[in-house]
């Protein structure tokens, strides 16, 4: 039997399904966040990575949370928190809910897509980050940050080397967003300001 099956314009995830994305994404973010979740009880801080927690509206708890992407319907999922969460309507199935995507639309919500994206913008982040450190004049050593000193030809090299991946995974990001408002991304994807800011952050750093 399909994971997946669409009724009209709504693409209907079996609990199966969505249950085992739920888990898989709560995994990643848990391992994404770690680091920063145990400084803080700690009372640490780190200046390279603080930053993502600072300038973007995410928490470690909103990254853990998954979303399936506007327009699609989660079977089995009435009875659940989620039932409680913004945006969640009950859907054409019994016991489903589904994200209402007239009213994000309507409310201009951040995200359409799946938060699988959101993720992948997170870390898209977190290295852009990482680099604009390297090549500062800071030494950035004992958090994690080895020197790329642009000043020199193989340390130009490599920064711009690095920051044309970031260009091509910035597109790749933006492409999956634009899918996603278009209604064509949401079973796999999620994204949203976070991602869509990326293009600035990559156009800003160093020249």
């Amino acid at each position: 039997m399909p994971s997946a099956i669409s009724t009209a314009a709504t693409v209907v995830l079996d609990a199966r399904d969505w249950r085992a994305r739920e888990e898989a994404h709560a995994e990643r973010a848990d391992a994404l966040t770690a680091a920063h979740r145990a400084r803080a009880t700690r009372g640490e801080r780190h200046p390279i990575e603080d930053f993502l927690f600072t300038y973007y509206p995410y928490s470690p708890s909103l990254l853990r949370r998954w979303h399936p992407g506007a327009g699609v319907e989660l079977a089995d999922a009435a009875g659940t928190p989620r039932a409680d969460w913004r945006w969640y309507a009950p859907g054409a199935t019994a016991r489903g809910l589904i994200v209402d995507r007239a009213a994000m639309e309507r409310e201009k919500a951040p995200m359409l897509a799946t938060s699988e994206l959101l993720l992948d913008a997170f870390e898209l982040a977190r290295d852009i980050r990482y680099l604009d450190m390297q090549a500062s004049p800071y030494d950035m050593r004992e958090w994690g940050g080895a020197p790329v000193r642009i000043e020199t030809g193989e340390g130009k090299a490599e920064y711009v080397r690095r920051q044309r991946g970031f260009a091509e995974r910035s597109n790749a990001l933006r492409h999956r967003i634009l899918d996603a408002w278009r209604g064509a991304g949401a079973v796999g994807e999620e994204g949203g300001t976070l991602a869509a800011r990326h293009g600035t952050v990559v156009a800003s750093t160093h020249g």
